[in-house]
């Protein structure tokens, strides 16, 4: 039956393409790929998560993915891209977490012009494959073709897997036309796909309690009977750029475990291309450097880094054993503040780290603590929204001098604000 169905899809496609009037004008759709070319997508998810038809929680996501064409062989373009998730949890008691950036993913793909693509299963993002992906031939407005595609599910947090699970299935692809979106016109169709998946996982997930009294392990999270999901994604189309400019989602992934407990997620996303120039980092970095003399702004460098170009502010200080600013460090800030502002269409990474000094295991979280109220401080006075601040916490695994001096413990003791490059 499921065969039945997709052939008479596919006749009810023949019909329609035949049908198109002829006087429409058609149009070509292909990613323009060219080596060097660098891109930025900020996509904004807002999410709510049910049990057994019951709210748990609604979060807010945020997803940036910042890319670089590689090389390009016969048409196909390598990407190496790196996504980062920041995402604000509120309970359904109205309690909030903010969970920084503080994870990266990398991942290298292939695409060609029509928009396949090729990746390795160590990759898990882009998480939809070939979505979208054009026919060969032109198409006017009013025009639905269908291709295969692949959604990636990443459930080893949710459901303790091992790995990303990835689902095949069929999109459902139309031409719209021409619609205007933030005063620019473009090109825009609409995708709609379901997913479904029964049984059958390679790899059934269970989480285990650990009884350390008595050494045992007992299994209470049974494994997942079946998936559902759909889509339905609006894509707008820079025609000129040969790229995606914007995109909306409503989605829903619905997860039955074999305990008969239902886990339903749903929710919207919009995703945006930002554009910025490219970033001469020498020049910029002179320019910050006069800018921290002028500004009085002491112990703090400024270095060029495979990121972008790091402000190192040395030696900043929080009430002992803890990420809370004392009043002189935010002072302090303002002042750098004021540099961040001048670069505004850029993103920034705060990293905290710490000296080689104390019991290692607080460390890390201390240094995330610390970076995490950096940035917090800069949203509170509107230098960037939280959406384009990305924290670190290194503890002390990248000291910038010796920890056997005072002097080098307090350079090591620092908070790091990187303007990015992409």
């Amino acid at each position: 039956m499921r065969y039945l169905t997709l052939s008479l899809r596919r006749a009810c496609l023949a019909v329609l393409l035949l049908s198109v009037p002829h006087f429409l004008a058609a149009d070509v759709f292909t990613f323009k790929h060219k080596t060097g070319d660098k891109y930025r997508y900020i996509s904004t998810t807002k999410e709510e998560a049910y049990l057994n038809g019951k709210l748990m929680q609604t979060s807010n996501m945020v997803n940036r993915m910042a890319s670089e064409v590689t090389g390009i062989d016969n048409g196909i373009a390598k990407h190496s891209a790196v996504f980062n998730v920041a995402e604000e949890i509120i309970e359904a008691n109205n309690e909030k977490r903010l969970q920084w950036g503080e994870e990266e993913y990398n991942s290298v793909f292939a695409r060609d012009n029509r928009g396949n693509i090729t990746i390795d299963k160590k990759y898990f993002m882009p998480s939809a494959r070939n979505v979208p992906c054009f026919p060969v031939n032109d198409i006017q407005p009013g025009h639905t073709w269908l291709n295969r595609a692949n959604e990636v599910l990443d459930l080893r947090k949710v459901f303790n897997m091992a790995s990303p699970y990835e689902i095949p299935f069929t999109a459902n692809n139309t031409y719209v036309g021409e619609r205007e979106r933030n005063n620019k016109t473009y090109k825009v169709f609409t995708i709609d796909y379901t997913l479904f998946k029964r049984e059958g996982f390679e790899d059934n997930p269970r989480t285990y309690l650990t009884d350390k009294k008595n050494k045992t392990e007992e299994a209470v999270k049974p494994g997942i009977k079946n998936i559902r999901g759909k889509s339905k994604q609006t894509i707008y189309w820079d025609a000129e750029r040969g790229a995606i400019a914007a995109a909306d989602d409503e989605f829903e992934l619905r997860f039955e475990l074999s305990s008969g407990d239902v886990y339903l997620f749903k929710g919207v996303t919009n995703t945006e291309l930002l554009e910025a120039e490219t970033l001469d980092k020498e020049d910029v970095a002179r320019e910050i450097e006069a800018d921290l003399k002028t500004l009085g702004i002491e112990d703090a460098s400024v270095r060029v880094v495979d990121e972008g170009i790091a402000i190192s502010m040395e030696d900043i200080q929080f009430a002992a054993d803890s990420a809370e600013l004392l009043p002189s460090e935010k002072l302090k800030l303002d002042k750098i503040a004021e540099i961040l502002r001048k670069y505004n269409s850029r993103d920034i990474l705060v990293g905290g780290h710490t000296a080689q000094a104390g019991k290692a295991e607080f460390r890390v979280p201390l240094s995330e603590q610390r970076a995490a109220a950096v940035a917090g401080y800069f949203v509170g006075e509107k230098v960037r929204p939280a959406s384009r601040i990305i924290t670190r916490g290194y503890g002390a695994s990248r000291p910038v001098a010796s920890n056997d001096t005072e002097e080098g413990r307090r350079k090591n003791r620092r908070v790091e604000i990187t303007i990015m490059e992409n």
